[in-house]
């Protein structure tokens, strides 16, 4: 099986659309042993919907079809990060004591306390993604130190604050990272999941913001104790943060734990998404192409049908047809990979906010000359090589 016929088989086991072919089809291929189950875990994993496949595979009843050794590891590793999730419930019913009102709950965390997901189980979380107020950020920290939380050092960041005393946004500036859209992480010896306040919900990329932190707020909804953005701004968070801020649509990759959520939203909101309104938006901020490629994915992959009157220029089909031979040809992948993620690095490292925020009020044209003659040191920086590093494997993984 090559990756773009996992992705597939993947998809179509996950999706909440599928029908009674696209079933027939996937109880044939595992009948019939025409899947390579180490390449479907192996894939599963790295993109964490291992624990969602298992809960597709017995929901749909195909689980019985698998050897009794595929079956005991699904089941033990599904086990597993349930007990993680009903950990992490316990964990932000206790944030909820110290954070300011209209905190706001996003990502994974908001998907766990909004049972987006028929099982608890299911999704795989990595941290706590907290939006707050910029005024009341400070205050928030101290008020988890109070309770053991501290911060977290990041081999691509420069060392945290010492303690909860030094304002977690000067912090920042002082450090160079002003741009960043998070404060450093906090941890708890007790607890599994780091968490990240945010002043704004996303990475701020280019000169028009896709989602501020005033949209933000002014439209949460309450769930349960806690606030999370409308199902307008969580479906473009999703998509931001998976094709724009993690790199993927450049990259010409697919993030499958965040596509199947974005289906899994518009799956459990049908019928009360305004399309008309994120597709404006998009539109505004330069990013409907990549918005229509997305869409084309999680069509190809999880069924997930295009919302009417909604148009998909053929530039986007071209840029689906060619990402689906990168997921193809493993040799076109390792050629493309690390191709992109070097011209990346370099528009990143001299776009125009991150050099305003390096190099501050001085003049533009000498900031940019100081930025190009520190960039190899910069490229070179072990953070940074680390995560190159990091990205590279994957191309050869894959």
């Amino acid at each position: 099986m090559n990756q773009l016929e996992v992705y597939q088989f993947i998809g179509r086991t996950l999706s909440p659309y599928s029908n009674m072919d696209s079933n027939i089809v996937c109880a044939q291929q595992i009948m019939h042993r025409e899947l390579d189950w180490e390449r479907i875990i192996s894939i599963a994993t790295g993109h964490l919907v291992a624990p969602a496949l298992y809960a597709s595979l017995l929901r749909k009843d195909f689980l019985k079809l698998l050897s009794e050794e595929l079956q005991h590891y699904f089941h033990t590793m599904y086990s597993y990060n349930t007990q993680r999730n009903v950990g992490l419930n316990g964990q932000i019913e206790e944030l909820l004591h110290y954070l300011p009102p209209g905190a706001i709950l996003l990502k994974g965390g908001a998907s766990l306390t909004s049972e987006l997901y028929s099982q608890v189980g299911e999704r795989v979380m990595r941290d706590l993604d907290i939006l707050v107020k910029i005024e009341s950020m400070h205050s928030t920290v101290k008020q988890l130190f109070s309770i053991g939380y501290r911060y977290c050092e990041l081999d691509s960041l420069p060392a945290p604050p010492l303690d909860e005393q030094e304002d977690p946004i000067e912090a920042l500036n002082a450090r160079g990272l002003g741009y960043m859209h998070h404060i450093y992480p906090l941890v708890h010896p007790k607890h599994n999941a780091s968490v990240e306040l945010h002043r704004q919900p996303l990475l701020q990329l280019g000169e028009r913001e896709l989602l501020s932190s005033g949209e933000a707020f002014s439209n949460a909804v309450q769930c349960k104790n806690l606030k999370m953005l409308s199902i307008e701004h969580r479906l473009l968070h999703n998509f931001f943060h998976a094709q724009i801020q993690d790199r993927n649509g450049l990259l010409g990759k697919i993030d499958l734990m965040q596509a199947y959520e974005f289906v899994q939203l518009v799956y459990r909101h049908q019928g009360a998404v305004q399309w008309d309104q994120l597709q404006r938006r998009v539109k505004e901020c330069g990013l409907e192409i990549h918005f229509q490629v997305y869409l084309l994915y999680v069509e190809d992959y999880f069924y997930c049908p295009i919302p009417e009157n909604t148009s998909i220029s053929r530039r986007s089909r071209r840029i689906i047809k060619r990402q689906q031979l990168l997921e193809k040809y493993k040799v076109l992948r390792i050629i493309h990979g690390p191709t992109m993620l070097f011209v990346f690095s370099i528009c990143r490292e001299l776009s125009p906010i991150r050099v305003k925020e390096k190099y501050g009020p001085i003049s533009f044209v000498i900031a940019y000359l100081m930025a190009i003659t520190t960039l190899p040191f910069r490229l070179l920086k072990p953070g940074t090589i680390k995560a190159t590093f990091r990205q590279l494997r994957d191309s050869f993984r894959g």
